[in-house]
């Protein structure tokens, strides 16, 4: 059975208003992209204030770390039940920087019973199936992922018994603090 999630991208800045001050008028609540469409290109800006001259004098502000996105990869898994996915949620920033947030964002599972969930971005199977995938943080919603788990069967399951081609470790070039502790999960390919 598939559940049907569409991505819908809604983005994190706050509402367009403009406020008044001593110096004029300041918008707040536009990313720099949006700006430049409305406004065109203003006549000073630094990274967080953008001034347009003429006859209407004013300024844009933006804030410096909203999240516009979120990307979630890889988009397709083919898996043996039992082996450990490691999935990583990127959040795209109107500061043009891209930061894993993994460890921070929600995953949701079409069936979250059929895997255990035990690490940020690691799941293992745990029944076969067809299976989507969403990650979610501060109410922003990734794109879908799709998990395509088998069940090992005849020729394969004597292949996965008959030669170790490598070793796996999640995760993928961890980083650690002096004096940590962390879990590896290891897991091998046959």
């Amino acid at each position: 059975m598939w559940l049907f999630l569409y991505p819908v991208y809604n983005y994190a800045n706050s509402e367009y208003r403009e406020i008044n001050i001593s110096v004029g008028k300041v918008i707040v609540g536009l990313g720099r992209e949006e700006a430049v469409e409305r406004f065109g290109v203003p006549a000073q800006a630094t990274e967080d204030l953008w001034y347009y001259s003429g006859p209407n004098t004013f300024f844009v502000l933006f804030s410096p770390h909203s999240l516009l996105n979120i990307y979630l990869y890889p988009q397709r898994y083919n898996t043996p039940v039992g082996i450990p996915l490691e999935l990583k949620a990127f959040g795209y920033f109107s500061d043009m920087k891209i930061k894993d947030i993994t460890s921070e964002a929600q995953l949701l599972i079409s069936e979250p019973e059929d895997f255990i969930l035990e690490k940020p971005g690691i799941v293992i199977p745990k029944k076969p199936g067809e299976y989507q995938v969403l990650a979610k943080y501060k109410g922003i919603f990734s794109n879908p992922a799709y998990l395509i788990i088998k069940e090992p069967q005849g020729k394969e399951i004597e292949k996965y018994a008959e030669r170790l081609i490598s070793i796996n470790i999640l995760p993928f070039k961890p980083v650690v603090p002096t004096k940590a502790n962390w879990d590896l999960w290891l897991w091998g390919h046959f």
